[in-house]
């Protein structure tokens, strides 16, 4: 028998994982935070480089769990060391039922796998809409594509690399 080390978690499998979603309800989804900053006006796109990162956190209630997923559109100057002319940043708030409770090994996968899903849409509508009160062109950002590398980092380090 082999011992686990303490950072060494199980693996879920596709079977259990499965189980888990089927016992998922949605109840709600809200705008908790939104901080909006056009430091340029208007931008160019062909001269306008963005990027989007996420971070998400869960909290267990009775009979479910609740998410706070936060996402960072920062727009800067094509030129690498520009500062941002623009960034727009959003949290939501979703609330599910669950027939089974979350844990970290479940949140893992759900964080990255499922909550876009719901989440996205909300965002992609928010981002096209300020940025045209913005004064900017409207910004639409690209499909949601799961399966494939994920290009984007968390807020925390887009934050740190800002300073």
């Amino acid at each position: 028998m082999s011992k686990k080390s303490a950072n060494t978690r199980p693996a879920l499998s596709p079977a259990e994982y499965g189980k888990f979603i089927e016992g998922l309800e949605l109840l709600e989804v809200r705008l908790v935070r939104l901080n909006v900053e056009a430091r340029s006006f208007p931008i160019k796109p062909a001269d306008t480089r963005l990027e989007v990162a996420d971070e998400a956190s869960y909290t267990p209630v009775e009979g479910g769990f609740e998410v706070f997923h936060r996402y960072l559109l920062l727009a800067t100057n094509a030129q690498p060391s520009s500062e941002p002319v623009g960034r727009i940043e959003a949290e939501f708030g979703l609330r599910f039922t669950s027939v089974q409770p979350i844990g970290q090994p479940y949140f893992e996968i759900f964080r990255d796998i499922n909550l876009p899903v719901n989440t996205w849409p909300y965002w992609r509508e928010l981002v096209q809409a300020m940025t045209a009160r913005m004064g900017w062109p409207p910004i639409t950002l690209p499909l949601l594509k799961r399966g494939t590398q994920a290009a984007s980092r968390s807020i925390a380090q887009k934050e740190r690399k800002r300073k």
